[in-house]
């Protein structure tokens, strides 16, 4: 590990036993319990995608690293007009699935459509930068 990394690592724990401090300050001196738990609460969704991703981050991040040190830091991939199909099904279905999703409770409003349309925006950039570089 560099020195550069171990210092971001350093600062990462210093900030990290920092935040949890001043967290237990805050409830324990301020008895606000009941907010911990309603944020906790609203936070699990997302530690359901945040925690992989961060792994994942992490994974890619020393892949990233090793791959510069050997000077190979591109990557080449060859795909024909049937995986460019796909991607476009793939880029068009993903706002119909979030949108279909909102039928299960209630029926869809313009936040559900709007979600929708951030999902499929998101893909089709995405998409669309990388078909490009053809």
């Amino acid at each position: 590990m560099r020195a550069k990394d171990m210092l971001i690592e350093l600062a990462n724990l210093i900030f990290l036993l920092l935040l949890v401090a001043f967290v237990i300050f805050y409830v324990v001196a301020g008895d606000r319990f009941e907010l911990i738990q309603s944020v906790i609460k609203a936070l699990m969704p997302l530690a359901l995608f945040g925690i992989p991703f961060l792994i994942r981050m992490k994974m890619l991040r020393s892949e990233k690293r090793e791959r510069a040190e050997e000077g190979s830091d591109e990557i080449t991939i060859y795909l024909t007009y049937l995986d460019k199909f796909k991607s476009e099904i793939f880029a068009f279905s993903t706002g119909i699935i979030v949108y279909l999703v909102a039928f299960i409770g209630q029926l869809p409003d313009k936040t559900d459509m709007l979600q929708a349309l951030i999902a499929f925006g998101v893909f089709f950039i995405w998409q669309n930068s990388l078909f490009r570089k053809q």
